[in-house]
């Protein structure tokens, strides 16, 4: 399907912070299994993108088509010394439902929590729906991708422009986009949004905590993005957006809806609380 390390996108988030709040756990991902390792199409709870495959629960789930649950993994002789259960994240509990394309397993939704549970037979269908979910929007992603944005990712090594943390295009593919769509004829095509964290200067974080925050606004622009445009995270402090043949009224209702979501934002990071405040630059 030539989705591995393709960007993040609105349109698979949404079904896992779904499954993160219908299940109330710390973590929710789409996890796709590759021959060396596991990487997450979209993931909430982890600042990470990807594991080796040596370490993946996920790619045990991938021997049958049901659910693999590990109702409390320390008590499973199969799993209780793996390094994602000793160390963090400290898996607990794991649930994953294989998702499917064209008959093959390519991975799973999975939910994590950092403490033993029980899923009820609601729960199992539930899990399995969201997974169904996933894999209509497999079927709609592989006629309705963003053509522009692969035939750039595809000259390079598309691993290499992919931010670890966001998950978005980082500053070298955000260039090669621009690069493209500054050449002849594309000029007048797109308007470009520069958004600045205007108080992270202010604040002495360490990474944790700025990945914490990178990840967390990167979800809230792509949420309003809603897959129309192109989102790129540049720095620790910044992220563009590139939406392609929109008006620059379009630009600023989108800024301005931004701004509101944000202003009720409250990021939780292991010693408090931080309000994020957004300055905006649009570029025509």
């Amino acid at each position: 399907m030539d989705i591995t390390y393709s960007p993040a996108e609105e349109r698979f988030d949404r079904i896992t912070r779904l499954a993160q709040r219908i299940f109330e756990v710390p973590i929710a991902l789409i996890s796709l299994v590759t021959h060396e390792s596991q990487w997450f199409k979209s993931c909430q709870g982890l600042t990470i993108s990807e594991t080796s495959r040596e370490v993946s629960f996920c790619a045990h789930a991938l021997h049958s088509d049901d659910a693999l649950i590990i109702p409390d993994v320390e008590e499973n002789e199969d799993f209780c010394d793996n390094p994602l259960v000793t160390s963090d994240p400290a898996i607990k509990f794991y649930a994953g439902q294989p998702i499917k394309f064209s008959g093959h397993r390519l991975g799973t939704l999975c939910i994590i929590d950092k403490k033993p549970r029980q899923l009820t037979i609601a729960d199992l269908d539930s899990l399995k729906t969201l997974a169904g979910c996933i894999e209509t929007e497999l079927l709609m992603w592989r006629n309705s991708h963003n053509k522009f944005l692969q035939e750039i990712l595809q000259k390079s090594d598309r691993k290499q422009l992919i931010d670890e943390v966001t998950g978005d295009i980082n500053d070298h593919g955000l260039t090669l986009v621009q690069s493209s769509l500054s050449t002849e004829g594309a000029s007048n095509k797109a308007i470009q949004i520069s958004i600045t964290i205007s108080n992270m200067g202010n604040k002495n974080f360490d990474l944790e905590s700025v990945n914490l925050i990178r990840k967390e606004l990167a979800q809230s622009v792509r949420a309003e993005l809603n897959d129309r445009g192109i989102l790129g995270a540049m720095g620790i402090d910044g992220f563009v957006v590139i939406l392609p043949e929109e008006s620059e009224v379009k630009a600023e209702e989108f800024v301005e809806n931004l701004t509101n979501k944000i202003s009720c934002c409250c990021i939780p990071l292991p010693f408090g609380e931080f309000r994020p405040e957004l300055g905006f630059s649009i570029l025509s």
